[in-house]
């Protein structure tokens, strides 16, 4: 623009501009958020009025320390739901009948209906299927970087 000047951290994407909404609770969301941020190191906000505007200065260290913290909060927040809805799952599924016999313990994991598996036992067979599948290609991959 024509009121820009030349040293403008716009360009170089350390800063933005973002409008003020005409809605009062998203102004509150935003100014919250910008606030907490601000307090906690990453950014630097002002609200400029010609024309109505926050002007934003993000610093990229802190702001991706900040981001990476966030994103592991969330991460921990989806696992814990997760466990929840599967243990409400479980919880509200039939029982699977817990006969071991000299079969071994496969027969454990077949329902009262011949021919047919539950959801849980073919689940409980996927993960015994899955770890060595796993330690097979952390293997392969140790021996591809080994051979380079």
């Amino acid at each position: 623009p024509s009121n820009a000047h030349r040293l403008s951290v716009h360009p170089a994407g350390m800063a933005v501009d973002l409008r003020v909404s005409d809605r009062a609770e998203c102004r509150s969301w935003l100014e919250s958020s910008l606030l907490g941020m601000e307090a906690a190191g990453v950014l630097n906000g002002i609200r400029e009025n010609r024309p109505p505007h926050y002007h934003v200065a993000v610093f990229p260290k802190q702001y991706r320390e900040y981001a990476e913290a966030q994103m592991a909060i969330e991460a921990e927040e989806a696992l814990a739901l997760a466990a929840e809805e599967e243990a409400a799952r479980l919880a509200a599924a039939p029982p699977v009948p817990e006969v071991i016999s000299e079969a071994g313990v496969a027969s454990a994991l077949v329902s009262a209906d011949p021919g047919k598996s539950s959801g849980a036992a073919r689940t409980a067979v996927m993960a015994l299927l899955a770890i060595p599948f796993g330690i097979g290609m952390t293997l392969r991959k140790r021996l591809r970087r080994d051979s380079l």
